[in-house]
């Protein structure tokens, strides 16, 4: 693990999305940045276990819900209960799903504007 930084875990099957993230956040961070991310666009039913492994190591947790299976979005819903930084990214038109996660006052974004906007306002007000 590394000794310094920040350090973000993203849930995720989807490579392409990970790189658009990562890429994001080298761009606008200046600091020593650590990326935990699955390597394949598998969906591993057993990556939980890694995932709950990283995450008390991470600042914040990004999670994709176009990619993920329905066992990673309970698993992040979870850990966002258990005062992990979690923040998912919905693609727009998903209004149930953003309608929960305002319900139980978890952060999302549709676009890297909209997640601009929620990492100057520091997540959660």
């Amino acid at each position: 693990m590394p000794s310094g930084g920040l350090a973000f875990c993203l849930i995720s099957n989807d490579p392409v999305w990970q790189d658009s993230i990562i890429n994001y956040l080298e761009t606008n961070i200046q600091n020593q940045l650590t990326f935990y991310a699955t390597e394949t666009s598998t969906k591993d039913p057993k990556a939980w276990v890694w995932y709950w492994h990283v995450v008390d190591n991470c600042g914040m947790i990004f999670v994709d819900l176009a990619s993920c299976t329905e066992h990673e979005v309970r698993m992040a819903m979870a850990m966002s209960k258990l005062d992990q930084p979690v923040i998912f990214h919905v693609k727009p038109g998903n209004d149930e799903f953003i309608a929960l996660l305002n319900a139980v006052s978890i952060p999302s974004f549709e676009d890297m504007d909209h997640l601009a906007a929620l990492l100057e306002n520091g997540i959660g007000g």
